[in-house]
C-alpha cells in the first residue's frame, strides 16, 4: 500500500502526458495538413491588423470578442515585427495580410493554431482536475482521454477560431460556479464574475453562463437557514437581483476591457443601431455624442445575425433560417458512439452528489439551448 501511495502520482501524472500529448499530435497533424478556413482568415488578417496599426479593423462590426484572437495572433505578429515588415496601410482584411495567410502558413497560420492547441490542452487539465477531484485520479484520466478523442475537440483545437478558446473559458467559469455554490463567499463570488467575464471576452456564447450563475446565486440564498415568511423572501429576491446586477456589471467590463474599452458616438453613421442613431435630444440634451461602448454593438451584431441567419446547408436543403434538427444530428454524426453510450448511462444511473455534479448535468442542456 505504501508502495502504491509513492508511485501512483506518477503514474497519474505520466499517463496525464501521454493523453495530452497523443491529443497534441493530433492535433498539430491536422493543423498541418489543411488549409486556411475563412473565419480564419478574416479573424487573424483583422487581429494581425490590429496589432500593426491600432485600428480594431471593425472586430466589433463582426459580432465577436476579439480577446482570443489577440492572443492567439500575439506570437505570430512578434514574429512579422522583428521581420521588419511596415504596418498595413488598408483597412480592409484583404492584400498582404491574406498573402502572408495562404503563402506564408509557417509563420502565421500554424503558429496560431498551436494556440488553439493550448486552448483544448487547458480544456483537457480543467476537465480531469474536476473529475479526478470528485470520483478520483482514475476516472479523471478516463474522463480526459475520452474528451480529447471527441472528433469537435480535435477539430476546433486544430484552427484558429474562438471555439476552443470559448470551450476552455467556459469550463473554467463552471468550475468556479461551482466551487462558488459548494461555499459561498465574497472571493469566490468575484472569482466566478470575472472567470464569466473572460468566458464572455472570448465569444458571446458565454452570456448563456450568466442565468445559469443567477439561478445558483438564488439557490444558495434561499439555502441558508433563515426565518421564513413573504419579507424573508422578498430579501433574498432583492439580495439576488442586486448581486445578479452587479455580476452582469463585472462581466461585462471585462468583456469591455478586453475590447480595449472603446467607444463609438451613439450618432455617428458608424453606428449600425439605426434606431438609436436617430435619437439626437432627449429633452434639452444633445445625446448624439453619448458614448456607447463597442462591446454592446459587438453583441447587437451578433443578435442580430442569429435572428435573419445565414446560407446554410442540411440533408439536400438549402436555407437561411436554419433548422431544428441540425445540431441534434450532427452531434449523433459527430460523437462516437461509444461516448453516446456513457452520455446516456450517467445520465440514467448518476444523481448529483455536489455542486459540481449539478453544474456538469446542467451544462449540456446549457450548450444545446446555445446551439440553436
Amino acid at each position: 500500500m505504501q508502495n502504491r501511495e509513492v508511485f501512483r502520482p506518477w503514474v497519474v501524472v505520466l499517463s496525464l502526458m501521454i493523453i495530452l500529448g497523443i491529443f497534441a499530435a493530433r492535433c498539430l497533424q491536422t493543423a498541418r495538413a489543411y488549409s486556411v478556413t475563412s473565419d480564419e482568415g478574416f479573424h487573424v488578417s483583422s487581429s494581425l491588423h490590429f496589432w500593426m496599426t491600432g485600428d480594431d479593423l471593425g472586430l466589433w462590426r463582426g459580432g465577436a470578442p476579439r480577446l482570443s484572437h489577440l492572443i492567439d495572433t500575439s506570437v505570430p505578429y512578434l514574429v512579422l515585427r522583428q521581420a521588419g515588415l511596415p504596418p498595413v496601410p488598408s483597412p480592409e482584411p484583404t492584400g498582404f495580410l491574406w498573402g502572408l495567410l495562404t503563402d506564408d502558413k509557417n509563420t502565421v497560420i500554424l503558429p496560431v493554431r498551436r494556440m488553439a492547441i493550448g486552448w483544448g490542452i487547458l480544456a483537457l487539465l480543467v476537465t480531469y482536475w474536476v473529475v479526478a477531484r470528485t470520483c478520483g485520479a482514475a476516472l479523471g484520466l478516463v474522463a480526459a482521454a475520452l474528451l480529447s478523442m471527441v472528433p469537435e475537440m480535435l477539430a476546433h483545437a486544430s484552427i484558429a477560431g474562438s471555439d476552443m478558446p470559448c470551450a476552455a473559458a467556459m469550463f473554467i467559469a463552471l468550475l468556479t460556479l461551482a466551487r462558488y455554490v459548494e461555499r459561498p463567499s465574497l472571493f469566490r463570488w468575484v472569482a466566478m464574475a470575472l472567470a464569466i467575464g473572460l468566458a464572455w471576452a472570448t465569444r458571446h456564447t458565454a452570456i448563456l453562463l450568466i442565468p445559469l450563475a443567477v439561478g445558483a446565486s438564488l439557490w444558495v440564498a434561499f439555502r441558508q437557514p433563515r426565518p421564513s415568511g413573504v419579507f424573508a423572501i422578498g430579501k433574498r429576491l432583492g439580495g439576488t437581483a442586486c448581486t445578479s446586477v452587479a455580476l452582469v456589471a463585472i462581466a461585462f467590463a471585462v468583456l469591455w476591457a478586453s475590447d480595449g474599452l472603446k467607444t463609438i458616438p451613439l450618432g455617428s453613421e458608424d453606428n449600425p443601431a439605426r434606431r438609436l442613431r436617430t435619437i439626437r435630444n432627449l429633452g434639452p440634451l444633445d445625446v448624439s455624442r453619448l458614448p456607447l461602448p463597442t462591446s454592446l454593438l459587438s453583441l447587437r451584431y451578433q443578435l442580430a445575425h442569429a435572428m435573419y441567419g445565414h446560407p446554410a446547408y442540411f440533408c439536400g436543403e438549402l436555407d437561411n433560417g436554419g433548422w431544428m434538427l441540425y445540431f441534434p444530428v450532427a452531434f449523433l454524426l459527430k460523437t462516437p458512439i461509444g461516448l453516446l453510450i456513457l452520455i446516456i448511462l450517467a445520465t440514467v444511473r448518476v444523481r448529483p452528489r455536489g455542486a459540481l455534479d449539478s453544474v456538469g448535468m446542467f451544462s449540456p442542456a446549457m450548450d444545446r439551448v446555445g446551439a440553436q
